[in-house]
């Protein structure tokens, strides 16, 4: 199951010099059984996929946590990392 993003999104960097602005080129990808993200594709050709999807998710293991003071509130910092 395909859903695209309509809405503008924008964001940039951490001190505000670039800010950027995304709209209608992103197509997300779900099953459509489960809801689960699977991956993401946009019109420039480019692909993520949601680490969750993979079947050994254990391959890519972060190694430091960076910008902690400005992290989302809900956002998660693996134990050890902080």
């Amino acid at each position: 199951m395909g859903v695209s993003v309509t809405e503008r999104i924008g964001g940039g960097c951490l001190c505000g010099d670039i800010r950027y602005a995304i709209s209608g080129d992103a197509q997300l990808h779900f099953c459509s059984r489960c809801g689960s993200n699977l991956w993401g594709a946009t019109e420039l050709g480019l692909t993520s996929v949601a680490a969750g999807s993979l079947d050994d998710p254990e391959l890519f293991q972060p190694d430091r946590a960076v910008f902690l003071n400005e992290a989302a509130t809900w956002a998660r910092v693996p134990e050890g990392m902080a």
